[in-house]
């Protein structure tokens, strides 16, 4: 416009040019666990981080905030399991969006530990993907699957997957 002033009933307004704000990305980050310090398990941790930053960057509207990873602590429970404890302080802080998991073992073969998370997560604006099992708790069908899941566990209602190595 020519004329940054319009007069109007003899009032001056002033055109203010439309700002587009730019767009917000997702923050999203990965967990990632393995259970024993073998060779063998430490370079797939090695491998699994590396799928995930390249994964996670490929994305324009994504922003990593971190790949969480733990050598060692079984994932029967959470107790021991340093980064995977920070990750959800970073949710709680307000500095993750979604996070990607390769399967629910991962990140819990407890089932009441694992629904408890989720609905936390799922209370503070988080999502979780895992890729195994291709759920996405952002998803209307989030709880039937965490219930089929946990009626899978039959013998062990402890457990929520079965233990996989790959």
């Amino acid at each position: 416009m020519e004329n940054d002033k319009i007069v109007a009933y003899g009032t001056h307004v002033t055109v203010i040019d439309k700002v587009t704000p730019e767009p917000t990305k997702l923050r999203v980050a990965a967990y990632v666990r393995v259970d024993n310090g073998s060779q063998d398990q430490i370079d797939l941790l090695g491998t699994q981080v590396d799928h995930y930053t390249k994964f996670i960057t490929a994305y324009d509207g994504w922003e990593l905030v971190d790949v969480y990873s733990d050598l060692g602590p079984a994932g029967t429970d959470a107790e021991h399991r340093e980064s995977f404890h920070r990750m959800i302080q970073d949710c709680k802080d307000g500095k993750i969006d979604r996070i990607f998991v390769r399967s629910m073992s991962r990140f819990s073969r407890n089932t009441q530990e694992c629904i408890n998370y989720m609905l936390m997560l799922l209370r503070l604006g988080v999502t979780v993907f895992f890729e195994k099992e291709n759920m996405d708790t952002g998803t209307n069908t989030f709880l039937r699957l965490m219930t089929a899941a946990s009626l899978s566990c039959g013998k062990n209602p402890g457990t929520l997957v079965e233990h996989e190595l790959t």
